[in-house]
């Protein structure tokens, strides 16, 4: 993770200053190093929270439905994209869900049953509401770093680097994610 901050971190800065015209030769270094170091670490990082996730779901199953926010056994499970959960009636809210995914991510099978909460006591059951979107924004970090890392590394190696101002200044703006995904769980 530190690596991932660092990385994006001198990507910004190399950013800023092609925005501002300045150091033109180390912004160019510095962007371009930055965006490959994340373009090549970051599938590692992913591979290695989904050996985590594995853990969890293996170790502290409770908790993984809550990261979940699965409620009542699924087999298969589907994946909730977005939710608003509702632990008082033991549901999500305005769900957006892909079947069968849930099963899949969980256990590595399309047909695998998935535990929810209520299999679990109520005094046994971790809150929802802050692993649900902790994991949620964690990965969301971790999918714009990757987009981007990939992006601006495919123009570096085609045309000489990322000229658009736009993404130039997403990349500068991109900076804090890293410090974003550490802080809610990577």
């Amino acid at each position: 993770a530190a690596y991932l901050c660092s990385a994006f971190c001198v990507a910004a800065t190399g950013a800023w200053y092609m925005l501002r015209n300045i150091y033109h030769a180390e912004a160019r270094v510095m962007l371009r190093m930055g965006l490959f170091l994340a373009a090549v670490v970051l599938p590692v990082q992913l591979a290695f929270g989904h050996l985590v996730g594995d853990y969890v779901h293996q170790h502290q199953p409770a908790k993984f439905a809550a990261i979940e926010g699965r409620w009542h056994d699924e087999q298969p499970a589907s994946e909730v994209l977005v939710a608003l959960p509702d632990e008082p009636a033991e549901t999500n809210r305005y769900a957006l869900s892909i079947p069968i995914l849930g099963s899949l991510i969980g256990s590595m099978s399309f047909t695998s049953k998935e535990v929810g909460l209520t299999d679990f006591p109520a005094q046994d059951r971790p809150p929802v509401a802050i692993p649900f979107f902790a994991f949620r924004i964690m990965v969301g970090c971790g999918l714009l770093m990757l987009a981007l890392a990939w992006l601006g590394t495919a123009l570096e190696m085609r045309s000489g680097g990322p000229r658009s101002r736009l993404l130039l200044w997403v990349i500068f703006l991109s900076f804090p994610l890293g410090f974003i995904a550490t802080l809610t769980g990577w």
